[in-house]
This record gives structure tokens, sequence and C-alpha cells, in this order.
């Protein structure tokens, strides 16, 4: 899919819920030339303010050889060693450092980047910041280490930092004239952009509709109407998103495929499963305040737009689109419209 490049940032600082960071990336038109220009200008920059701020420490269990006593002596590695010797032991004891995991792949996602295609200005920022992480063990960086990363709100300020990461070390691959990772010119599978557009939908809500008037919420769960209780072999209908008001609810259920149509013999078709889930959901949904309740299919695209609005079964149900490749300033007009 052919978004423009600064259109993509702006999705992902919605998805990431870290819209306060748009306004300090700094970044001007010079800095969207490819997506490996586009993320090493935002990791750089979330490193130069986590570097003024003061990078993270915690205590690590250190294992080594040091003269004099530390915490607890091996005696055993000591004494077959003969360090003792020369006034030297083998101690175990915990040191508070910035040698942590997250550290270690912020400074593994910096030499990736270096290893890329980016342009020079940014390659010199990187290696000057490379500095300031000198006491940093390097890795081999895999989904293994973004596992243990534990965030919490000591530390919640290396969130944004640590997905950007994620991110690249997710579109990476082997060059093999250098025997070593890069980052690719090619953005997400179309699961990772099937999750990424259905937050920024959700938080775009969140953020631009009042909350006196709408209620915005994601993953809400709708009941099976039947009357019997034993419904544990049922599959749980969970939305995407909904957005409510004092007298309609709607439902919204975002997609995303290359293609928004299915073809049956060369003509299109909307994707039937899609319409299936959207139609249970509004069939099931216990309208006990006598609200009118819609349902909407939302698609990205960058070519074709459709508003194909429909009844059945008493219902209303919208299959729609919002064209990514457009100014930025359209795109959150035709989101507003679909509310309102």
């Amino acid at each position: 899919m052919d978004i423009p490049i600064k259109n993509l940032y702006y999705l992902l600082s919605y998805a990431w819920n870290k819209l306060e960071y748009r306004n300090k990336m700094k970044l001007n038109e010079d800095d969207f030339n490819s997506l490996a220009d586009l993320f090493a200008r935002v990791f750089d920059n979330l490193l130069g303010i986590l570097i003024k701020r003061g990078l993270d420490k915690n205590y690590i269990e250190k294992n080594e050889k040091i003269r004099g006593i530390k915490g607890k002596i091996n005696f055993n590695k000591t004494i077959k060693s003969l360090s003792h010797l020369d006034r030297k032991f083998y101690c175990e004891f915990d040191e508070f450092s910035s040698d942590i995991i997250s550290n270690q792949i912020i400074k593994a996602t910096l030499k990736v980047l270096l290893r890329s295609k980016v342009n020079k200005e940014l390659k010199k920022s990187l290696k000057r910041k490379l500095l300031s992480l000198s006491e940093i063990s390097d890795i081999e960086l895999s989904n293994i280490h973004f596992r243990k990363t534990v965030i919490d709100k000591n530390n919640s300020y290396y969130q944004f930092i640590i997905q950007v990461c994620k991110l690249i070390n997710d579109n990476t691959t082997l060059d093999e004239e250098i025997g070593n990772k890069v980052f690719k010119e090619f953005f997400g599978t179309d699961k990772q952009f099937a999750a990424l557009f259905e937050s920024f939908v959700l938080n775009f809500y969140k953020k631009h509709l009042s909350r006196k008037t709408y209620k915005v919420k994601g993953s809400e769960v709708i009941n099976w109407d039947m009357d019997e209780d034993r419904n544990e072999l049922f599959p749980i209908m969970r939305t995407d998103i909904t957005v409510e008001k004092s007298d309609k609810k709607t439902i919204i259920d975002t997609k995303f495929y290359k293609d928004i149509f299915s073809y049956n013999y060369e003509k299109p078709k909307f994707h039937s499963n899609n319409l299936y889930q959207i139609y249970a959901y509004i069939k099931n949904y216990k309208n006990e305040k006598n609200k009118t309740v819609e349902g909407i299919l939302l698609y990205p695209t960058t070519k074709q737009d459709i508003d194909s609005n429909h009844t059945i079964g008493g219902h209303n149900f919208r299959l729609m689109t919002v064209n990514l490749n457009q100014e930025w300033r359209n795109i959150e007009r035709d989101l507003i419209s679909i509310i309102d």
C-alpha cells in the first residue's frame, strides 16, 4: 500500500498513542525521502531526548574477578584459579548499571540503522549518540529481548523508543554483502498493518470525539442473543471499536486487504466473512436503551473510495474506505465525517 511516508508517521503516532511526540520530533519534508530515513530520524530524536534525561539503570547480577572483596565470594572458582594469591577474588554481586536489556535493544537498533541506507547527516548524528552508549553491551537483537523488556511507570518514557526499535527489528533483513542485518524498504506484514490501522482509528476517535458527547471503546464483548445460558462453545464476539452517544451506537470493524474486494468470475464482491461478522455483531447486540445501532466495515485504501450503505433485517450498516494517500487534514476530516 503506497502511503505517503509523512502520513505513515502520523498514523503511527496515533496508533502508539504518542501524539505528544509529534511536535517534539521537529520533522520537516526533507526527512521523508525513505522509510529508513523516517524511522532513523524518529529514533535519533527519541534517543536524543533519552540521553538528555539520562539512561535508565537497574541492578544487574555480576560475576567477576576483582581485586578485593565485593558481595559473595565464589571460593571454589577463586581457589581453583589461584587468583587469591594475587589478592583477586571471583565475586558475585549486584551492580547499579545502565547495561540493561532496554538499553542493549536501543544500541543494537542504532547499529542496524548505521548499516542501513540512511542519509549521511543522520548517520553522523547516530554515530555521535553511539558514544553515549559505550558502556552498553552489544547483543544480537531478536524478539526474545523485547519479550524480556519490562516497561512500568518508572521507565514509561522508554515505551515509544522501544516500540520504534521493535518496528525496525521486525523489518530488517540480512544483507549478504556485509553479512549483517539492515533495515529494509518495506513496512510490515498484512497482519501488522491491520493491527496498526485498528489502533490508529481507535485512538483517533478517542482524541477527536468529545467525551461529553461520545463514549469510544475498544474490544467490547457482545454476547450471543440466545435463550440458553450454556454458550461456552460459541466463539466470543469482540468488536474492534464502538462509538456511542445518547441515541446511537456505532460498531466499527476495521479490516485490511490489498484489495477490498474478492472476485467471483472476475466480478468484485465484498468479503463475505466480513459481512457475516458485522451482521452478527449488530443482530446480537442487546439494545436495552432503544438506540439506533449501525455497523461499519472500515478499510484503508490509497486508490478506490467506497461508501456503500445498506439495510438488512432492519439494521443499517456501511462498507467504507478511508484514503490514506491524501493530505492528513483530509484524512482527519473523512474519519470525523464517518461518525458525524
